[in-house]
């Protein structure tokens, strides 16, 4: 400093972070970096200490249950993003509701698939013969999904700077407890070590929620009635609903589909590459995310929210995406000369696909914004169907590459669909005068009927 004035660049820097659109997107990013970071070891340490066998029914396990909790949380946590913001009155109301409908329907899947597990996983056949297993894998998919969920409420009540502070407390608490439990549990350890913190964690969290977020946030927002019928919130839970689930499907199944057409360890190199293109893109999904609660206050800033978002993610995107696609060769090299030799290409088709993807990304976020729950539900099972209908036709003839063209192909199709609602935020004029007023209280659909 010079003169006891802060540089130009300090001062730049303090003023972007400023503006919640960026500060809540980098908690985020911060969030899912600490996740990843501290994953790795995670197995590392696993492997060491448990037999391969019980690493690999582990990972079944665990899968399993992630994508059980998926179903069952019915795409909310996007939508949490898109109307706590402005829920007022109606915010307890609407969390209470979520996390019993979506905790009673993840319950029952979670049973189901315990129950009929010699059917769909024989391996996994213990889920259902074991009385132990039957009741915390049951259990497990309830926890996941509030403690997914949870995330997303403490987002939309711009309380993110708490969210990567929980996600480093559940991750190096796994860390511990898969030692812990590879002497007093061994066979179900890395399970319990993945699934006890988050059963522990949801009830400060949801306190700290509840008895200080809520409060705070009410005081903070002067209470209004929703400017949305509540017709217009199912349309929009229900298209959202229909399209996430599809791109979550494809998303699990397309490494499946790379095993069955090419073999395991085709499947292998396919994974590598697949694995680093979804971190990148985590950068544009909690930018997306951050720009649906800033948004959803009202469209007044509509166009300046959305350029920085986009500028943001193709500032980040940009340098990201240029050393790994020059250098795709030698970071593949880490993992073996094999993954080199089967991955390169793979991977720099795939990181090319993270521009097409961030765009859709930013128009998922606007349709929300709009209520086009069938524009959400159109572009996502697009995605799917493309996806996994050309790299099915095409892994027997060209391999593992397929999965990449195919998946490029569908994403550049997807942000094609994304264009005219890309393009309407974009140019839109900013009103000089405030937003129209809220729709009278009986045309208003209440958040918690919907």
């Amino acid at each position: 400093m010079t003169g006891g004035r802060d540089p130009k660049g300090w001062r730049r820097l303090r003023d972007h972070l400023s503006l919640p659109l960026f500060r809540n997107a980098y908690f985020l990013i911060l969030s899912s970096g600490v996740g990843s970071v501290l994953g790795f070891p995670f197995w590392a340490i696993a492997a060491h200490l448990y037999s391969t066998r019980i690493v690999g029914l582990a990972v079944a396990a665990v899968s399993a249950m992630m994508l059980i909790s998926g179903i069952g949380q019915l795409g909310m946590a996007s939508i949490f993003a898109r109307y706590l913001p402005v829920a007022g009155a109606r915010t307890r109301r609407f969390i209470v509701s979520t996390y019993l409908g979506t905790g009673a329907l993840t319950l029952a899947l979670g049973l189901l698939a315990a129950w009929t597990s010699h059917l769909w996983s024989p391996p996994l056949r213990f889920l259902g013969a074991d009385a132990g297993w039957f009741v915390l894998f049951a259990a497990a998919t309830v926890t996941w999904t509030i403690f997914t969920l949870q995330d997303s409420v403490m987002t939309g009540l711009h309380e993110t700077r708490w969210v990567p502070v929980e996600n480093a407390v559940f991750a190096v608490a796994k860390l511990v407890l898969v030692v812990v439990f590879a002497n007093v549990a061994h066979s179900a350890g890395i399970f319990l070590a993945w699934i006890v913190p988050g059963m522990f964690l949801i009830f400060p969290v949801n306190l700290a929620i509840f008895t200080r977020f809520l409060p705070r946030r009410a005081k903070s927002t002067p209470p209004a009635e929703p400017a949305w019928t509540s017709v217009e919130m199912r349309k929009l839970i229900g298209g959202n609903y229909v399209g996430s689930l599809s791109a979550f499907v494809a998303t699990l199944l397309l490494p499946v589909l790379a095993a069955n057409e090419v073999g395991a360890s085709a499947a292998g190199y396919f994974y590598v590459p697949w694995t680093i293109m979804l971190g990148v893109v985590l950068v544009a999904a909690n930018m997306s995310t951050s720009l649906s609660v800033e948004t959803a206050l009202g469209e007044s800033e509509l166009r300046e929210h959305t350029r920085n978002a986009i500028a943001a993610i193709l500032g980040i995107l940009t340098p990201a995406v240029l050393v790994i696609f020059v250098f795709a060769a030698q970071i593949l090299s880490l993992f073996g000369p094999e993954y080199e030799r089967h991955g390169t290409w793979l991977l720099r088709i795939l990181i090319i696909g993270t521009f097409p993807e961030a765009l859709t990304l930013v128009g998922l976020s606007l349709a929300r914004l709009r209520h086009d729950g069938r524009l959400v539900a159109i572009a996502q099972i697009e995605f799917a169907v493309i996806t996994l209908g050309l790299s099915a036709l095409l892994l027997p003839r060209i391999g593992i590459i397929a999965a990449g063209i195919a998946l490029l192909i569908a994403l550049f199709v997807e942000a094609g669909l994304m264009t005219p609602t890309l393009a309407h935020a974009l140019t839109r004029v900013s009103p000089s005068a405030p937003d129209p007023p809220a729709r009278p209280a009986d045309e208003a659909g209440a958040i918690a009927d919907g």
